[in-house]
């Protein structure tokens, strides 16, 4: 038997649930308000809606899988450090494309040795002192001696400076959330 409904104004069998997938996919978006919406739009029949949701839950749960890092192992080359124009010598640990949620980078700075004030737009900086001893300045906050374990937080669009105070350089670890772009860097302080 030949599906003729499209004569009468109806897409042929199937092709509305093809459209709803396409506009989907076109929108890059599989949420249920999106789902719901696709349904809508192209008058799906229950068993098209039916397969509809399983397919875009399919899809959200590959891309959280394609999004989630592989097992790895990363050795950073000491060749790789740089001294950066805060005044820090940077040695970026983790700091991929792939992994936008974080971001891991080793700092030393040599005895006697401030960065430059500086603050993060959009990112959440942590210090995590490994060795040495140092004073952090965050914001309008007095100065605070660090050392190693110590964790330092730093919200978003907080001026910051570290100074190593010791003998031996001050060696901490920068985690960044989302991973630091140069793009989120300031030099000073935040307006205001």
């Amino acid at each position: 038997m030949t599906d003729n409904s499209h004569r009468r104004g109806h897409p042929p069998r199937g092709q509305a649930l093809r459209q709803a997938i396409g506009w989907l996919s076109a929108e890059g978006r599989h949420d249920p308000v999106a789902v719901e919406e696709a349904c809508r739009r192209f008058d799906l029949s229950p068993v098209d809606e039916e397969f509809l949701i399983a397919e875009s839950r399919r899809v959200m749960r590959d891309s959280a899988r394609a999004a989630t890092p592989h097992s790895e192992l990363v050795r950073p080359g000491e060749e790789d450090e740089r001294l950066t124009s805060e005044g820090v010598r940077i040695l970026e640990s983790w700091n991929v494309p792939r992994d936008p949620e974080v971001s891991i980078a080793r700092a030393r700075l040599l005895p006697g040795e401030t960065t430059r004030w500086h603050y993060l737009v959009d990112t959440v900086e942590r210090y995590l002192v490994v060795s040495g001893s140092g004073t952090v300045e965050l914001g309008d906050r007095s100065p605070e001696a660090v050392g190693p374990g110590d964790v330092v937080v730093i919200p978003s669009e907080t001026a910051q400076r570290i100074r190593c105070d010791g003998p031996e350089e001050l060696v901490f670890y920068c985690v960044c959330t989302p991973r630091f772009q140069p793009s989120s860097y300031r030099d000073g302080k935040p307006p205001g």
